[in-house]
């Protein structure tokens, strides 16, 4: 499922974490390669990013510049 999150800056962003990855025996829904960001509002902030949820998991994405 596609989700789109609100984020601080115009940066990439990449994924951290994710519980759902197969290493910990999730299913593997993950972010691979950077979510760029777009000139769209979301959640009070004027950019935002395209995520892909993974099923009962926890995502931790981070900006590789700020």
């Amino acid at each position: 499922t596609q989700y789109r999150l609100g984020v601080p800056c115009p940066a990439p962003w990449r994924e951290l974490a994710n519980s759902d990855e197969v290493r910990f025996g999730g299913s593997g829904v993950t972010n691979p390669g950077a979510c760029e960001t777009h000139p769209v509002d979301s959640h009070g902030q004027y950019q935002s990013i395209l995520i892909t949820v993974p099923p009962l998991a926890v995502t931790v994405l981070a900006p590789e510049r700020w």
